[in-house]
């Protein structure tokens, strides 16, 4: 194996040590390690803060929905527990059949498009569950709008996900799994705390008002989700794409 050699003793390299374009450059007693050579900014990069932000924003809103609608099944319309897991039928049947497309939708729209779709119709069945009474049906005043929210976690769920994964390497697969894991639970806790002081804290009279109160606040934290992938993860999707069309014609040229 070649040795590395200082510079005044280049000169007097043993025959055969030769310098090869696929190895480590040999410089100055050095090994300096190989850098790739191809663009830094292949367009791969996505804004890290905006997907963990809005997937922080949007489990949060999630379990909170389930903690304050159980309430809201239980206290207000006196479901037994039997009766408020069957309310929450809707969503699930709902969410299920939405959620098996999903792989073929994200290949023709794109990981972005599907993500922002979804967490606007999330956002529009939240806003509706604000305007909810103690005096509403089950059936408008719930789930109708629980049809609204399955639809939009059936397509926002596995495309945010797929978000937080996005650019990481093989070799770091595992590490940003785990943050993207780490990012559901803290959304969920900080979510629940926040909305359950909101709720808390308006001095709201009835069970009912406080759980609409909590929803507004939902339907606040899933458009500011809304915004940061409209603004930040959409349009660097959109670049990425641009750019594996551009390298893919430039290759074929």
């Amino acid at each position: 194996m070649c040795s590395t050699l200082p510079l005044e003793n280049r000169r007097q390299r043993r025959p055969g040590c030769r310098r090869s374009p696929g190895r480590p450059d040999l410089l100055a007693g050095r090994i300096l390690p190989q850098r790739p050579h191809r663009r830094r900014d292949d367009g791969h990069r996505r804004p890290v803060p905006a997907r963990h932000t809005s997937c922080i924003l949007f489990a949060g809103t999630m379990i909170a929905y389930f903690f304050f609608t159980t309430q809201f099944l239980h206290g207000v319309y006196g479901y037994s527990p039997l009766q408020a897991g069957l309310a929450f039928l809707p969503m699930t049947v709902v969410n299920f059949f939405v959620a098996l497309p999903v792989p073929r939708l994200t290949a023709r729209f794109g990981n972005a498009a599907l993500l922002a779709s979804g967490l606007a119709v999330t956002l529009a069945g939240m806003s509706w569950l604000a305007q909810l009474t103690a005096a509403a049906p089950y059936l408008t005043g719930v789930a109708l709008p629980m049809v609204l929210i399955g639809i939009g976690q059936g397509l926002a769920f596995a495309p945010l996900t797929a978000a937080g994964l996005a650019g990481a390497t093989a070799r770091d697969a595992g590490a940003a799994s785990g943050l993207v894991n780490t990012t559901h639970q803290l959304g969920s806790t900080l979510g629940v705390a926040v909305l359950v002081a909101l709720s808390s804290d308006v001095g709201a009279a009835t069970l009912a008002d406080r759980v609409t109160t909590a929803y507004s606040g939902g339907a606040v934290m899933l458009a500011a989700a809304l915004v940061a992938v409209l603004v930040l993860i959409v349009p660097a999707e959109a670049a990425a794409r641009r750019y594996a069309r551009d390298m893919f014609d430039s290759s074929h040229m």
